[in-house]
């Protein structure tokens, strides 16, 4: 693929050009109200990084509506447009704490507004995904067991329209935007009060024919250093080992307040484990005057407690993609001027073609 690709210039199912950041007074809302008339697929996620001890950071989130597993060599997996996908899992001190939902028939039991933020997915009487109001949100995500609980006042703040990532069945266009959080995680019988930084990204699918080379993997991180800045990235190559040169890109916010899209990224130097998931790689940003370069490591977390598809005896072993907890120091170079950016940690969201052994270089 070419850098002067379409997907450069707009986005077949968003409003705003690819890479343009603005605040989110001035952010078309449209881009983030549930429409699922218009989508196959539609979700919100939020990846948490906080300054407690006790917690670390956290990812919750949902979507809903249908996909073309095939893209991920994924065969027999259920392709339905009232399908629902929800997950809440926090990283704590001892472990990660997770819960797991997807169900090809909720989806119909999502109530939404088509003028406002406003989502409610309720069960048995209780809300387990409650997400209202812009730009100032509500997050409110609860297991069934009432033992895992996530309470979030989320300002959203900056905004970015990624470019759309195709695949031979999916069309993937997305949102993504920096935001301060505060609130509460129960885990079990402890509330814990948090407070922190996120990025948001609100997802979009459009199940049709793109004539491409099939997915090979992607690598998603965002992070947060000890100053304030925010980085969000993603990098994806193809099953040919071709990476994807529009959509491995970036999101930069600094803590002065100013904002840069970074349109080149580049992954090396990744190894992975016994269990292919990674273990360290180094990646470099590249913008108008802007150089980020920085190493990461994956710090080991066990499970401490699943529920519903997180339960070990539900899972049997399969894979469950939970998040990778990241600790990351590098430099970045503005202007002219280096800054060393230190004591970064996140989380980082990996996926590899269900049928592919890639290279990594």
């Amino acid at each position: 693929m070419r850098p002067s690709d379409q997907r450069l210039l707009t986005s077949s199912v968003l409003t705003g050009r690819p890479g343009h950041i603005c605040g989110s007074d001035t952010f078309d809302t449209s881009n983030v109200i549930m429409a699922p008339d218009r989508y196959s697929y539609e979700g919100n996620w939020l990846f948490c990084m906080f300054s407690e001890p006790e917690v670390a950071a956290a990812r919750i989130g949902f979507g809903r509506g249908k996909m073309d597993w095939r893209d991920y060599g994924l065969e027999g997996v259920p392709i339905s447009e009232s399908a629902l996908f929800c997950r809440i899992e926090v990283v704590a001190a001892e472990g990660i704490y997770a819960y797991l939902f997807s169900d090809p028939a909720s989806g119909r039991a999502v109530e939404s507004r088509t003028d406002e933020l406003d989502v409610r997915f309720r069960q048995d009487g209780t809300d387990l995904v409650r997400l209202s109001g812009w730009p100032l949100s509500h997050w409110h995500f609860c297991n069934p067991q009432d033992t895992l609980e996530v309470d979030l006042k989320v300002q959203i703040q900056d905004l970015t329209v990624w470019p759309d990532f195709l695949m031979p069945r999916n069309t993937f266009g997305m949102c993504v935007g920096t935001s301060e959080v505060a609130g509460s995680i129960r885990l079990e019988n402890r509330r814990i009060p948090v407070s922190g930084a996120a990025v948001y990204d609100h997802p979009r699918i459009v199940v049709q024919p793109n004539s491409v080379a099939p997915f090979g993997w992607y690598l998603y991180a965002p992070i947060r250093f000890a100053d304030g800045t925010l980085v969000a990235s993603y990098y994806s190559e193809n099953c040919l080992g071709q990476k994807d040169l529009v959509y491995s890109a970036g999101f930069l916010s600094l803590a002065d307040g100013s904002r840069h899209w970074l349109q080149s990224c580049q992954v090396r130097k990744l190894k992975v484990g016994e269990d292919r998931l990674p273990v360290c790689w180094e990646t470099e940003l590249e913008g108008p005057e802007v150089l980020l370069k920085y190493r990461v490591e994956i710090v080991p977390v066990p499970l401490a407690r699943g529920w519903g598809g997180a339960d070990p005896e539900v899972s049997k072993g399969r894979y469950v993609a939970y998040p990778l907890l990241m600790e990351v120091e590098g430099e970045a170079q503005i202007l002219g001027e280096r800054t060393r950016l230190q004591c970064g940690r996140g989380i980082a969201e990996f996926l590899v073609h269900n049928e592919l052994r890639p290279k990594f270089s």
